[in-house]
């Protein structure tokens, strides 16, 4: 029983401290794992998007809500073209590329929010 504890203590260990490596993104060991920490990024970035997203169509009135959801599937449209590539029945997705297209187009819709907040809501901005 004793020799069971003793190891199963070890294989958790073992899981933890491989878990520890692949979250240690300042010092990435390799391509998989700065792939890992990439899309860690982008996780958060796409929340932030989302959150962006949410927060100005709950600010603009009822007449743009619908330029802003066609604006949005266009700019995503134009993302996938960008950074997504179909290869010999595969898919490549550039990491970077969708990461700074989503970074970017936060700070769109931080900017339209931060307008409707200050100045009043300018739909014609949405477009630009």
């Amino acid at each position: 029983m004793n020799t069971l504890f003793k190891l199963f203590c070890a294989a958790g260990l073992s899981i933890i401290s491989v878990a520890a490596l692949a979250d240690n993104c300042d010092n990435a060991r390799n391509t998989f794992d700065e792939f890992y920490c990439k899309d860690k990024l982008y996780i958060q970035a796409d929340k932030d998007l989302n959150k962006a997203y949410g927060d100005l169509m709950k600010a603009l009135p009822s007449a743009s809500k619908k330029t802003l959801k066609s604006v949005q599937l266009e700019w995503m449209r134009g993302r996938d073209s960008q950074c997504i590539e179909e290869r010999d029945d595969e898919i490549v997705l550039f990491v970077n590329c969708r990461l700074r297209k989503t970074v970017e187009q936060t700070n769109f819709l931080q900017d339209r929010l931060r307008e409707c907040k200050s100045t009043g809501c300018q739909p014609s901005r949405l477009t630009d």
